[in-house]
């Protein structure tokens, strides 16, 4: 749509993304999928997909804490500084915040993912590139 603040095509944004994840299990390519994602049935069942298509693909979950108040402050800076980004409602970081808390219930194992990964943002020493590297190549 050319609005970032549009959501209206995600659907098909998703679908495109997928064929090209697809694609890469197909052909035993490497890649990663950075996306929020607070809903625990649809990492689930992507996670099944994947392991369908190419049984020796490895899915790690990556997790990062939420700090609503941070990313509100952010977003309200950005836009006060007329950085092009999406008007997101704190209202919204809110909803968003409790859906992805409630999905941290579910084990990461029950969704099929061969580990998990938390990162600790607020650690001034954090080498967390260098620990998911080690994991990604073990």
């Amino acid at each position: 749509t050319g609005d970032i603040s549009n959501q209206t095509k995600n659907g098909e944004v998703f679908n495109i993304a997928n064929q090209m994840i697809m694609d890469c299990l197909k052909n035993n390519e490497d890649f990663y999928y950075d996306a929020t994602n607070v809903n625990t049935k649809y990492r689930k069942d992507f996670t099944k997909k994947v392991k369908e298509i190419n049984p020796d693909a490895k899915v790690v979950y990556v997790y990062f804490p939420s700090d609503i108040e941070l990313s509100f402050d952010r977003i309200t800076l950005d836009l006060t500084n007329n950085v092009v980004r999406s008007n997101v409602p704190k209202a919204v970081l809110e909803r968003q915040n409790k859906l992805y808390m409630e999905s941290l219930q579910s084990s990461w194992l029950e969704e099929g993912a061969d580990n998990a990964f938390v990162i600790d943002t607020t650690s001034a020493q954090n080498n967390y590139i260098d620990e998911l590297t080690e994991i990604l190549n073990s």
